[in-house]
């Protein structure tokens, strides 16, 4: 996917990765996208709506503008009902994400 950078989103990016100490955690609040930081990767740990992996596809290329790498991290389950929990990976899986 080829998006275009918003050099300014970029540079916000940039001074967010900054500010995050190791194991700093980040969500984005519209769609639940989360991520966390460890070493010098940003592992995409949850959200499972469409936004939130739109979201996420934008941050890794956002990110690796300035050289971090955004990787797909253990992620997280949603409960869909009190005894079902539905796996984030597979929806990522078609989303695009490598393994």
């Amino acid at each position: 996917m080829e998006l275009e950078l918003d050099p300014e989103h970029v540079a916000w990016s940039r001074r967010l990765w900054e500010s995050l100490n190791e194991g700093g955690e980040w969500t984005i609040p519209r769609s639940g996208a989360k991520f966390r930081k460890q070493g010098d990767q940003l592992l995409h740990v949850g959200g499972v709506s469409t936004e939130a992996l739109f979201d996420a596809i934008q941050v890794k290329h956002h990110f690796a503008a300035f050289g971090v790498e955004v990787i797909r991290g253990p992620q997280e389950t949603t409960v869909v009902s009190d005894d079902s929990p539905l796996p984030i990976d597979s929806t990522q899986r078609e989303a695009g994400w490598n393994e």
